[in-house]
């Protein structure tokens, strides 16, 4: 059977003064084949004096050491090593002797490191319970040369310091600066920090290697924990997370799982499958989004990409922000290919011109610099300083506004700076107590298409429903509660103004006045007040309280005048009557 010691536990600190006639406490671990011992060994310690050679200072054989799972603790004599100057150790194990042997080494002022224990009451013993007035100078457990330290349980390092030489900076100031660095490894053992990671940080975390422990190199890198986790270059950081990589220098990733940092500066604060690709770009967190351009972000989401440079898609998902300055605040399927283009929701719209904007919807384009889609479906702002809103509105020309309903297709402006709306449910304006007024046309019941109505003037004013082709031009008022409103109850029917005007068969006209009455086909009544013109074709020049009630009658004005019969005819005057046929 032949032993060998590979590992070696608790190293021997020794202080060479006041305490020769002490015993060390040594730690040891044994293999068989490659695997930890258990069982009973032979076991001969030899104090020399030079490395190879020399002379014996003490030695030790203590048969039948008690070995379990490879570990085994023994006690040796130290009596006179502290006067011997340099003292080197051979193990002998079964007979078969190491082949190097080990040099112990003095630490100023601090016993054994084997032994802690709380029966001695000098202060050159680690007690249990604390010591008092320690100096750090002298007082520390540790290594005086640049073997790392570790800190094991359950046989395993969950712990170990590493002296990684020095660092250089240039231009400090004006002075350039040199540090001696160390490393600190946590967590599982085959965490690593390689060569060139001085000054850097493993807080823990880590599984076996190749596949799942972490690892750090580059100077001054820091892994908070998680798994699987690398850092390849200097001042790159990962908090956590699992099978993070951090390839740019002063890259961050804080946690998340599969997310990378490519470039310098990047960052990417969680999520899954995210990349930092750019320098000084940003994913904040969501999945599988890319910020590509440089100063890019991406908040959130899913499958967005930040291209142009200081690009950010808020969230959404599969958004692109391709122009330089261009946002996307979130959606589906947006993309902001002009420079400093926006858009602000929806599904996919896109904003190719520079400066452009879409505000929402589906399907939306704007193309020209500076044009605008405020939102709805299908619409196009082609032209520079153009804008479309509603459904399947076009504005193809320089500074037009358009806006459609949808019906019958594209609607398209005409020339430049045109205001064009298309609505088949009409269009209102009301400021105050005043209307703008257009209502949607119809049929005349003989299949002829007919227009609109247009309804301005006082809110009061009003076309009865279902009547097309009336005007009023303006007028109306109210008193008190009192409706003053002039309104058109047949087709065609026209009111120029006044108020409380009333056309109740079609085609009548009343240019204003106040209370009249055009209730014949086509009747007219110029003006005046509280006349009424009932007779097809008749007409009323003007007076108060005058009746055209012939057809065909015809009253020039006056007061309380009457024109009865069919083409009777009354100029003027005071309470005349015309009830012939004329």
């Amino acid at each position: 059977m032949r032993l060998r010691i590979p590992v070696l536990l608790g190293m021997l600190a020794l202080a060479w003064s006041a305490h020769a006639d002490e015993f060390i406490s040594y730690q040891g671990h044994l293999e068989l084949q490659g695997q930890p011992f258990s069982g009973q060994a032979d076991i001969s310690f030899d104090f020399f004096d030079s490395p190879e050679g020399g002379s014996l200072l003490i030695g030790s054989f203590i048969p039948g050491v008690e070995v379990n799972d490879g570990l085994f603790q023994v006690e040796l004599p130290a009596q006179s090593l502290g006067q011997s100057g340099e003292v080197w150790l051979q193990i002998t194990v079964d007979g078969d002797a190491l082949a190097d042997r080990q040099r112990l080494r003095p630490v100023p002022q601090a016993l054994y490191s084997g032994r802690v224990d709380t029966g001695y009451t000098d202060q050159f013993y680690w007690r249990r319970g604390g010591n008092a007035g320690t100096d750090p100078a002298q007082d520390y457990i540790g290594t005086v040369d640049d073997t790392p330290f570790h800190i094991r349980t359950d046989g395993q390092t969950v712990l170990r310091l590493e002296a990684a030489g020095s660092l250089v900076i240039d231009g400090v100031g004006s002075r350039g600066a040199t540090f001696s660095l160390f490393n600190l490894i946590g967590g599982h053992p085959d965490n690593q920090i390689f060569q060139d990671g001085a000054g850097s940080v493993i807080s823990g975390g880590g599984g076996p290697a190749p596949d799942f422990h972490n690892e750090a190199g580059g100077a001054l890198v820091t892994i908070g924990g998680g798994m699987d986790n690398r850092v390849s270059v200097g001042l790159g950081t990962i908090g956590g997370g699992l099978g993070n990589r951090v390839h740019g220098e002063s890259g961050t990733i804080a946690g998340g799982q599969g997310n990378r940092v490519l470039i310098e500066g990047g960052t990417v604060s969680g999520g899954v499958g995210n990349f930092a690709e750019s320098f000084s770009s940003t994913v904040a967190g969501g999945g599988s989004n890319v910020a590509a351009g440089s100063g890019s972000v991406v908040s959130g989401g899913q499958q967005n990409q930040a291209q142009g440079q200081h690009s950010v898609v808020a969230g959404g998902h599969d958004n692109l922000a391709a122009g330089n300055r261009s946002t996307v605040s979130g959606g589906q399927g947006n993309a902001a290919s002009g420079n400093d283009s926006a858009i602000a929701g929806g599904q996919s719209a896109t904003a190719s011109g520079t400066a452009s904007f879409v505000g929402g919807g589906t399907n939306n384009r704007a193309e020209g610099v500076n044009s605008v889609v405020l939102g709805g479906w299908g619409n196009l702002a082609e032209a520079g300083f153009s804008v479309a809103a509603g459904r399947l509105a076009q504005a193809v020309h320089p500074f037009s506004f358009v806006w459609s309903d949808g019906l019958g297709g594209a609607f398209q402006s005409e020339v430049d700076r045109e205001f064009a709306v298309r609505a088949a449910g009409g269009v209102r304006k009301e400021v105050g107590h005043s209307r703008f007024h257009f209502t949607p046309g119809g049929d005349d019941n003989i299949g002829r298409e007919a227009g609109g109505n247009v309804i301005l003037g006082h809110a009061l004013n009003a076309v009865s429903e279902g009547i097309f082709g009336a005007v009023i031009s303006g007028g109306g008022s109210e008193q008190g509660t009192t409706d003053q409103g002039n309104r058109v109850e047949a087709h065609f029917g026209t009111v120029g103004g006044g108020r409380a005007n009333v056309i109740s068969d079609q085609g009548g006209t009343i240019g204003g006045g106040s209370g009249n009455l055009a209730s014949g086909q086509f009747a007219t009544i110029a003006g005046g007040n509280n006349s009424t013109a009932a007779g097809e074709f008749s007409s009323i020049g003007g007076g108060a309280q005058v009746i055209a009630a012939g057809d065909w009658a015809t009253v020039g004005g006056g007061r309380q005048v009457s024109a009865s019969g069919d083409y009777a005819s009354v100029g003027g005057g005071h309470m005349n009557v015309a009830s012939g046929r004329g």
